[in-house]
């Protein structure tokens, strides 16, 4: 049914009208691209923290203080993947609900601002752990920078 409705409305569109709904839709796609390179710096860092974690065993590193430290970046880590993944599914949300706006009479500009809002929140507040992760480097041994 949806699919039928989607078809009819795209034959009607005219190609300028199709112009305008991907390049609305082209800037939360840059931003998908920002979030995948974000994504990216915090899986180098989790890796990082990881094979810090795993080079010397179970007692390697230097003292439990580090070791805890260590393990507080990681789980700040993971934290801002897991926001970021929630964040990019929000600005897809974004993109499927502009679509669904431009071609159905579905009055979505609400649902819009909510998800592209969310996505904003989503991406703060993973900045805002890859911050405390930072924050967290001079705690513990030298050779963890």
């Amino acid at each position: 049914m949806l699919m039928a409705l989607l078809q009819a409305a795209v034959q009607e569109a005219s190609k300028e009208e199709m112009a305008d709904i991907i390049r609305a839709a082209v800037a939360p796609v840059f931003l998908l691209s920002g979030i995948g390179a974000f994504v990216l710096v915090l899986t180098q860092r989790l890796a990082r923290v990881m094979d810090r974690l795993r080079a010397h065993g179970a007692d390697g590193v230097a003292d439990a203080s580090s070791r805890a430290v260590l393990q507080r970046r990681g789980k700040f880590i993971v934290t801002g993947l897991r926001l970021l993944t929630l964040c990019a599914h929000m600005v897809c949300g974004v993109v499927v609900a502009l679509f669904l706006d431009y071609f159905t009479d579905l009055p979505l500009d609400p649902l819009v601002a909510v998800l592209f809002i969310a996505a904003m929140v989503l991406l703060s507040a993973a900045l805002y752990c890859l911050l405390r992760e930072v924050s967290l480097i001079n705690q513990g041994a030298p050779e963890d920078s």
